[in-house]
């Protein structure tokens, strides 16, 4: 019984939860016990014994508020709590940046808007502050300056841009000009054994942590990241908020922002000019509206089955590519599923790198598990490692032959070229096809969505459209049904996680303003 109390918690952990309450936890267990318990010897008594003996004797659980956590998912969120209120009491200089804001507009030759003045003037006037925005709405001309004027109220600053994943960690450098990293590589999180394992490291101590793409970061990630940073650094969150949630436990950035106990600009006016029909169309469905734009640089392609979405994807892909002049980074497919339908993620990579880079007679080849890869294959990492991150995309660049073993390199930008030995597990996948999640922190030229209403029920969610829309920078595709687009669109944001970070926040601060006036 205890083995399936903690199987339930587990399994409510990869649906995004930190916590279950007791009803729920009873209904799952006896759910998952009666199947082979015919003659109903596991009472709701025996249950509710069991997850006492978790709390009270091996200490495996935690009950919290009458919600109850795995001793990791508890302690990870009181951590964080903590460690956040310590950071956002420290006693930081504040400045007075509208002359170094107004001599930087006439530089730069860019006029901000009210609310990105306002936002610069927060982040330097608190030592945590919160920028949120959809896409084109300033965020990244918001970081140049904020990183610029650091720079200078500094010139010795030391300054730190991090994000969840490589393609993230790559755009913000792109959009700086300013090395960023990982935040598992800042603060010495590595893939050991499969696992995360902690490496020795020093804590950061930073005048400035600029953390982007924040939608994307979980509990765990999040509370690894706080217990890293010394007080007296002043950090800056940044994401949009209405993208889709983590992949791991919690809802971080939107329980930051909802908390209001952390200075927060929210950026609404649309600035991006390319391609307005993309974020016109984004903007409605994020508000759940139904009237669409459709030009050519936002389509829709029926089909009526998974098959025949299949079909017509691996011909678009080969369309676009040709146009793209043979880039196989300017065309990303994104979909809601790695696996278990004909669009999903495994499924088209298969497709897809058959149809544009096919066998060829006396063409090298390397075989990994059951995938084949061959010279000019589109891969993703999946694991980070000391040298590359989960997420970060690379081409085959050459397949070779040393002491009788097989080789492949692969390059991943940057001038990273990492090698991988037959016969080692590789932590590799095709990424002609990807989903949605993995996509997310990424910006492509061409972008191609299937939609089907055989998708499993809680794939068909508003966030995760507008999330795959918007990494669109010229054109999207959708394939498949209208009705299961209107069903995405009217469905609303996913099914909410159970977390009490906001609830927690806020009684945290509460209780030093107390003190404060006590004091």
């Amino acid at each position: 019984i205890k083995a399936a109390i903690l199987y339930v918690l587990k399994e409510a952990e990869g649906e995004g939860h930190l916590y279950l309450e007791v009803p729920e936890i009873l209904t799952r267990t006896k759910s998952l016990l009666f199947r082979g318990d015919k003659r109903g010897h596991v009472t709701e008594r025996k249950i509710r014994d069991a997850g006492n003996s978790l709390i009270k004797d091996d200490k495996e659980l935690v009950c919290s508020y009458t919600k109850i956590y795995s001793k990791k998912n508890y302690e990870s969120e009181q951590k964080a709590v903590i460690q956040l209120a310590a950071l956002s009491r420290y006693p930081i200089k504040r400045y007075d940046v509208e002359k170094w804001i107004s001599g930087l507009e006439s530089k730069e030759n860019i006029q901000l808007a009210e609310k990105q003045r306002k936002g610069i003037e927060m982040v330097f006037q608190n030592p945590v502050s919160i920028i949120t925005g959809g896409p084109g709405s300033g965020k990244t001309t918001l970081l140049r300056f904020i990183v610029m004027i650091q720079e200078k109220l500094n010139i010795d600053s030391m300054i730190l841009l991090a994000a969840p994943t490589g393609r993230a960690r790559q755009r913000m450098y792109e959009a700086t000009g300013y090395p960023a990293l990982t935040i598992h590589k800042s603060i010495g999180l590595t893939g050991a054994d499969g696992e995360e394992a902690w490496n020795a490291g020093e804590m950061l101590c930073d005048d400035l942590i600029i953390i982007d793409e924040c939608s994307m970061v979980d509990m765990h990630l999040f509370t690894s990241l706080m217990m890293k940073i010394k007080t007296g650094s002043r950090i800056v969150f940044v994401g949009d908020k209405d993208q889709l949630e983590s992949v791991g436990p919690g809802n971080v950035f939107k329980e930051l922002i909802d908390s209001r106990v952390i200075p927060v600009t929210v950026l609404d006016q649309c600035f991006r000019q390319e391609n307005p029909t993309i974020l016109e169309n984004a903007i409605k469905i994020n508000c759940g509206k139904q009237n669409l734009v459709y030009d050519n640089s936002f389509s829709f392609v029926a089909a009526h089955d998974d098959e025949e979405a299949a079909k017509k994807i691996m011909k678009l892909f080969d369309m676009e590519w040709k146009l793209q002049r043979k880039n196989v980074n300017a065309v990303q497919v994104l979909t809601p599923l790695r696996e278990d339908t004909k669009v999903s993620a495994n499924a088209l990579n298969l497709k897809i790198k058959d149809r544009i880079n096919p066998y060829q007679i006396g063409q090298q080849e390397i075989k990994n598990g059951n995938k084949i890869f061959r010279i000019q294959d589109k891969v993703m990492q999946t694991k980070n490692e000391d040298e590359i991150s989960n997420g970060d995309i690379g081409i085959v660049r050459k397949i070779g032959k040393v002491s009788g073993k097989k080789y492949m390199e692969v390059d991943f930008g940057e001038e990273r070229v990492m090698r991988y030995q037959e016969g080692e597990s590789w932590n590799l996948v095709h990424a002609y096809a990807i989903t949605a999640h993995k996509g997310q922190g990424s910006e492509y030229p061409v972008v191609i969505i299937p939609i089907l209403s055989c998708f499993r029920r809680h794939t068909l969610k508003r966030n995760l459209y507008y999330t795959a829309i918007t990494r669109a920078k010229r054109k999207v595709i959708l394939v498949g049904s209208k009705q299961a687009f209107s069903q995405a669109i009217r469905a609303g944001r996913s099914k909410k996680r159970n977390t009490l970070l906001s609830y927690r926040l806020k009684k945290a601060f509460t209780e030093v303003l107390d003190k404060n006036e006590a004091a």
